[in-house]
């Protein structure tokens, strides 16, 4: 270890130097650089769905509405089964930078970017109070500024909440290490507030309390009666996490409803599971040499080496704690920030499919950073060869970020990729092919679904997306015959309903048509595309106060107008008031419709009906 420890506090207002200055600008621009060519990406995977396709992100007048529902609550049926993912800051956040930038994707990585900048120079920041030394504390900061495993975290837009839970959890403990954990009524109700916002963000964040705790036992060595004299901000706390729980369970309708959805494992196939991803979890801190968008999870049913050799890592963490706590307080600290932050994903049942995630690892890293500067600092006896390893090292993991990036450019290159790691996956399969005939790529689209179809047969999605292709190159009939599987295998499923419902238009049997519409919207309220298929129907049969009503309700989901088929919804409202005694409002409505379509046939007869006075 260095001789001689440098600590360099932050200096009183007014008195920086460039001394104190640079080691904060060469972090920050460390931690953008390495992932600057995020800048060229678009959105990939879920960004396509929890903020494009999102009808919340572009209505502000629905914020109340986030916290009374899960994430993925706009797109499913009602009465459906809810994720076990409760964000509501996630929506909230997407709608202030759509409301700042609209739907630019450099936008959205700009601010990815500097968050992960910002979250960098904390983690030098309390490195300085913990480990005493500017110099490893600098060497923590550049780490976590380049750390591969942090890639998905800092350049997918979908994982928005993981980075900035990791930002309000940092700013919470630098405050309180510099209150001296001491806070006062009004700094404690700054921690509530801010620990609401972090559970609000991210489930993980109810280890916070705890990581406050840890930090008076462990680093300052308090005593349990002096740990109680904090009493007044554990109970604030306490009854911010009560509030937590009860609008969790309000939106949710349980703690974790989703549980089982991927994974029901139980007795000693869920221990030795959860010890084996443990270290896992552990291993890619080290070393990640297998990063992927999707890491496909087999359970471990098995004592072997896996098994053994995680065991070892954890009970080593675990005894660090205790052992380090008396001489080395700082890193018997950050072992408990690797570990604590895993325990709640260490619920295989309830984290979904892709139960091991890079993602999960970028708070865990900051204890890991720590632990690695402290280590290197045994070889600043001598400084040359200390800092010519440490930028090799930092050289090679900034590669391995900077290599990567590029695979989140778009959906194609994303799931092509990592087809190429796991090419039996049939999510993955289907997933390309639906980026495929985005694209209008039909021929293409279609093979992924044959393919991924023969590897899961039973799938309604795969059938939904494989009529939609069939469709939209001109296989009329084999597109409905692919509705009907999806709707057959799934009653509940809106979007083949919808499709078959056109369909049954298009045939002249209205019936059916309305029939199948009413269950759409009746199931997914927010389907924009159902009740506008619904205001034609009723146009058909010439009730219009019904379709007015159908053409009003899919509208008000797209106030600003954003999805493609909105000008419909403006050409329905158009026949409706010229039909119903109001020209005026229907040349209003129609000339709205031809500024977003301006080659739309049919609202160009209307206006000129309009215009020569007959109907």
């Amino acid at each position: 270890m260095a001789s001689t420890p440098l600590e360099r506090p932050a200096p009183p207002s007014g008195k920086w130097t460039w001394v104190d200055v640079w080691p904060y600008l060469a972090l920050a621009v460390l931690a953008v650089g390495v992932y600057s060519n995020a800048l060229g990406n678009g959105f990939a995977a879920d960004d396509d769905s929890q903020l494009l396709s999102n009808p919340l992100v572009t209505n502000y007048r629905e914020t109340l509405k986030v916290f009374g529902q899960d994430i993925w609550a706009f797109s499913k049926p009602v009465g459906a089964t809810p994720s076990n993912y409760y964000r509501p800051i996630q929506i909230l956040l997407y709608m202030l930078l759509y409301s700042v930038g609209n739907f630019n994707a450099v936008w959205f990585h700009a601010v990815m970017l500097a968050i992960h900048a910002a979250n960098t120079l904390l983690v030098y920041r309390l490195g300085v109070h913990f480990l005493k030394d500017w110099r490893l504390a600098f060497a923590a900061g550049a780490l976590f500024a380049v750390h591969p495993i942090h890639n998905e975290a800092v350049v997918w837009v979908a994982v928005l909440p993981d980075i900035f839970m990791t930002l309000v959890t940092l700013v919470i403990l630098l405050l309180f290490t510099e209150q001296d954990a001491r806070p006062s009524p009004g700094q404690i109700a700054l921690h509530t507030a801010l620990f609401l916002l972090a559970m609000f963000t991210k489930e993980t964040a109810v280890v916070v309390p705890a990581l406050l705790v840890a930090y008076e036992w462990l680093y300052l060595a308090r005593t349990p009666r002096e740990i109680w004299r904090n009493r007044g901000m554990y109970f604030s706390l306490g009854g911010a996490f009560a509030f937590y729980l009860a609008m969790r369970f309000y939106a949710l309708g349980s703690l974790a409803p989703a549980q089982g959805g991927h994974f029901f494992l139980s007795g000693a196939t869920l221990v030795l599971s959860m010890i084996t991803l443990m270290g896992h979890y552990l291993a890619s801190l080290i070393f990640p040499p297998d990063l992927s968008y999707f890491h496909v999870y087999h359970p471990t049913r098995d004592f072997g080496i896996a098994v053994a050799a995680s065991l070892a890592a954890i009970a080593t963490c675990v005894a660090g704690v205790f052992l380090w706590r008396r001489g080395k307080p700082a890193l018997s600290f950050a072992l408990l920030v690797i570990l604590l932050p895993l325990i709640p994903v260490m619920n295989i049942n309830g984290v979904g499919e892709n139960v091991f995630t890079e993602r999960y690892l970028y708070l865990p890293s900051v204890g890991f950073v720590w632990i690695a500067a402290w280590a290197w600092g045994f070889l600043l006896e001598t400084p040359v060869l200390a800092w010519a390893l440490y930028a090799a090292l930092l050289g090679v993991y900034a590669n391995i970020g900077w290599q990567r990036t590029p695979d989140w450019r778009d959906d194609i290159r994303l799931y092509t990729v990592t087809l190429n790691q796991y090419p039996g996956l049939a999510s993955l399969r289907n997933s390309l092919g639906g980026a495929y005939e985005l694209q209008g790529k039909h021929r293409e689209a279609i093979a992924e679904f044959v393919q991924a179809l023969a590897l899961e047969p039973d799938k309604p999605d795969i059938y939904y997306n494989m009529g939609r292709a069939l469709e939209n190159s001109g296989q009329d009939p084999a597109a409905e015959r692919a509705y009907e599987k999806a709707l057959n295998m799934r009653p509940d499923f809106t979007l083949p309903m919808n499709n078959l419902a056109v369909y049954r238009r298009q045939e002249r049997n209205y019936e059916a048509a309305l029939g199948m519409l009413q269950r759409a919207v009746a199931l997914r309220p927010n389907f924009e595309e159902a009740w506008l298929n619904l205001g034609l129907t009723y146009l058909d049969i010439q009730n219009y106060p019904a379709a007015l009503n159908a053409f009003h309700s899919g509208l008000e989901l797209d106030p600003a107008g954003r999805q493609p088929f909105a000008y419909i919804g403006h050409y329905g409202l158009g026949v409706c008031a010229e039909h119903m005694g109001d020209p005026a409002r229907a040349q209003r409505e129609l000339e709205i419709a031809l500024r977003n379509h301006p080659n739309f046939a049919e609202a160009k007869a209307e206006l000129a009906k309009l215009g020569s006075g007959s109907r």
